[in-house]
């Protein structure tokens, strides 16, 4: 495995409230913006996964950890970092 690029993600969840809830409440409810930094393992039309961590053991096979796969349709933004 060659060395993934570092990326910075920029996506939407989404949030809810549990139980009961004031219209006011309800109406405040909206997205969260997250931002993510990792290895970008694979991007395709449906999501992007990428690792916090990455392991190039000459002894050993290689590995990833952390893995986060985020659907592209809250995507808004990937922006490749320098390392």
């Amino acid at each position: 495995m060659k060395r993934p690029p570092l990326v910075e993600v920029h996506w939407v969840d989404a949030k809810s409230l549990g139980g009961w809830s004031t219209e006011v409440e309800a109406a405040a409810l909206n997205v969260i913006d997250c931002f993510t930094l990792g290895h970008l393992i694979e991007k395709t039309k449906i999501y992007v996964k990428l690792a916090a961590t990455t392991s190039f053991d000459r002894d050993k096979s290689d590995g990833v950890g952390d893995v986060i796969v985020i659907p592209r349709s809250m995507v808004r933004l990937i922006r490749r970092l320098k390392y």
